[in-house]
């Protein structure tokens, strides 16, 4: 009787086919649990048609934040760079402007 039946979520449907089983009570309480296992069927169907859809989504959304973060990364990299030399820069001059020496130092003492 659960091959009669062409929607599991139609409450008429189903209380025919269980109504149905003429043999006994074990016979209706088999037929309910086919019924409960084939809707268990049809969410695990519905859940994995979802899944397949999404899929070229989240594969294009991945790929399109890892190269945003790769470029972020690079850009993080080269500005670390540009703001250590600038430190350099500003760190050592004093110590290669022209015509500076040791003796003419103030920390020298003289």
């Amino acid at each position: 009787m659960a091959n009669s039946i062409s929607d599991f979520s139609s409450r008429t449907q189903i209380r025919k086919a269980v109504y149905g089983v003429s043999t006994g009570v074990s016979d209706r309480i088999k037929m309910v649990d086919k019924i409960i296992k084939r809707r268990e069927e049809i969410k695990e169907a519905q859940n994995q048609m979802k899944l397949e859809r999404a899929a070229p989504l989240i594969q294009k959304f991945n790929a399109n934040f890892k190269m945003r973060m790769q470029k972020k990364i690079k850009n993080q990299s080269a500005n670390h760079f540009r703001n250590a030399m600038k430190e350099l820069q500003k760190d050592n001059q004093g110590i290669f402007t022209p015509g500076a020496s040791e003796d003419n130092s103030p920390a020298s003492g003289q």
